[in-house]
């Protein structure tokens, strides 16, 4: 079974100064203190998101435009899906 993952309704991203801020929506408002600062992979990993896409198809396209081996960037790809599901920035569906 595939896990297709897609960004969370409620958050919002904003590029400052070159860095992508993750940015929780509540219901009082947005929750300043759990705003995430991505680095570039997870900014591209994102991007990505904007779009519900499965771990294959995220690594496929980032393998499009950095030059990598495939295992790590695979492994990068897991790892930072998994941190945004821990922090309910992304949510899974199975397909």
């Amino acid at each position: 079974m595939t896990m297709i993952y897609r960004r969370a309704d409620n958050i919002i991203s904003r590029t400052i100064a070159g860095e992508t801020l993750l940015i929780p929506v509540t219901q009082v408002g947005v929750d300043l203190q759990k705003v995430y600062l991505l680095n570039e992979t997870a900014a591209a990993i994102w991007q990505l998101l904007e779009e519900p896409r499965d771990v294959p198809a995220i690594v496929e396209r980032l393998l499009e435009e950095y030059e990598a081996n495939a295992a790590v960037v695979e492994r990068g790809v897991i790892a930072i899906v998994e941190e945004l599901l821990q922090r309910s920035m992304v949510t899974v569906e199975q397909a």
